[in-house]
């Protein structure tokens, strides 16, 4: 069923959030994170976009990447919470995918900031596949240091392919993840 959430009687969305609480807190959802922006464009610096915490400029000085973690984690104890028949950990799959160019500094970054209060077992990393990079008659451009030719990240267009070509479903499966 597909409605605006302004029109929603307080009802549905009460009960529409209670059935998401309990397939939170029965492990049949996760989450996936697009980390593979190498911040060029955006002027960020050295660190992936998801991992600036200039490039949104809060006086708090987190990133983006800081931020969704911490609402996953605050959801999970909200589920937590509610169920109080339970003293198990809600566990929340959370799918971060990140490219070549980016790996290494996002996987560093959830080292350095512990997770951003995540359980690291819950992290799963998978890799967004790239394209040659051509030019405007067809022809592959080469690296400007020699070398390979230029490869360009997939995009966020990429991103279910690379998590169906990757092993971080077959791992959420195994944890019993529907959704």
């Amino acid at each position: 069923q597909i409605f605006l959430a302004d029109e929603a009687q307080s009802d549905k969305i009460a009960h529409l959030r209670k059935m998401g609480m309990q397939a939170i807190r029965q492990g049949k959802v996760g989450v996936v994170l697009l980390a593979g922006g190498a911040n060029w464009r955006l002027g960020g610096g050295d660190l992936p976009s998801a991992c600036s915490s200039r490039l949104l400029g809060l006086p708090s000085g987190k990133s983006i990447m800081q931020i969704l973690c911490e609402r996953i984690r605050r959801i999970g104890l909200l589920c937590q919470a509610e169920d109080k028949r339970s003293i198990k950990r809600t566990s929340i799959p959370v799918l971060v995918m990140t490219s070549r160019l980016t790996h290494r500094n996002v996987l560093e970054h959830f080292e350095a900031n512990g997770y951003f209060g995540l359980f690291p077992g819950d992290v799963i990393f998978f890799d967004q596949p790239v394209s040659p990079v051509m030019d405007m008659n067809g022809r592959l451009l080469p690296q400007s240091l020699g070398g390979e030719f230029a490869q360009t990240p997939g995009g966020t267009g990429a991103a279910l392919r690379a998590l169906a070509n990757s092993s971080a479903l077959e791992k959420c499966r195994d944890r019993g993840v529907d959704s």
